[in-house]
């Protein structure tokens, strides 16, 4: 299958690369990911193209890597099934344990705590993540876009289960730069009911406890461009119920409230 930048179903990342840096990115790839690769194209004089393709054992399809001289682009594709859109929000708090008691007027249900490692990379347009969770031989290659406002917003988000992540974060360590890691410990709650304004949907919430920034709490659900409005409504009623006032909103992400915390 001929693949084409211009046309083609895929989530795409585009990240600069100096001319110079290709030739060291081709080699990075080939020696960190070895055998599990194949080379799908050779370069040719009109479009000097080299597109590796890293085999994953899940729904989403392959990941693949390509490298464009000619535009001095490394590109990162995954199948379109990776996306989703959320709605959701972050609060500052001081008080994980008083958020965790209100849970019981939603009946959420506990799914379990993590400690999550996030390694955030320096990219032109939205936000580019590696979620490492420790005690699992998983990751999630996260890739999203965010307005950094106040209260309920979209997200569009696109995710990729990585096997063995090892592979992947050396490689793009070694192509990009890091921006920031966030190790923060969550508490994850799912909650269904009328009580907070829709007996057919599911919210997700989050109690984190951040290295270096506090605790905080995220709400968020799975949207859709009909159903957007309301889920905002939703996600407003349950901080009335959970007692989060509108002072305490975030509008950015982890990543950029790291780099101004006090150290």
């Amino acid at each position: 299958m001929k693949l084409s930048c211009m046309h083609i179903p895929f989530w795409m990342i585009r990240l600069r690369a100096r001319a110079r840096k290709c030739e060291r990115i081709e080699a990075h790839v080939s020696s960190l990911l070895g055998d599990s690769i194949r080379n799908f194209f050779q370069p040719n004089p009109q479009n000097e193209r080299t597109t590796f393709s890293l085999r994953q054992q899940n729904k989403i399809g392959d990941i693949k890597i390509l490298v464009l001289r000619d535009t001095e682009t490394l590109s990162i594709q995954v199948g379109s099934k990776a996306e989703q859109r959320l709605v959701e929000l972050k609060a500052k708090v001081t008080d994980l344990d008083a958020v965790r008691r209100r849970l019981s007027r939603v009946d959420a249900r506990r799914i379990g705590s993590f400690r999550q490692i996030d390694t955030y990379f320096d990219v032109p347009e939205g936000r580019l993540k590696l979620r490492e969770v420790e005690r699992s031989n998983m990751a999630k290659l996260v890739y999203y876009e965010r307005r950094n406002v106040a209260g309920p917003k979209r997200s569009d988000v696109f995710i990729l289960e990585i096997q063995e992540p090892r592979a992947i974060k050396n490689l793009l360590q070694k192509i990009l730069k890091t921006k920031v890691v966030v190790d923060k410990t969550r508490e994850m709650f799912r909650c269904q009911g009328a009580t907070f304004g829709s007996r057919q949907r599911y919210v997700q919430i989050h109690l984190d406890d951040v290295k270096r920034l506090g605790a905080f709490v995220e709400f968020e659900m799975l949207s859709s461009e009909g159903t957007e409005n309301g889920d905002r409504q939703i996600l407003k009623n349950l901080m009335n119920i959970l007692g989060i006032k509108t002072s305490q909103l975030q509008r950015f992400s982890y990543s950029d409230l790291m780099p101004r915390a006090h150290t």
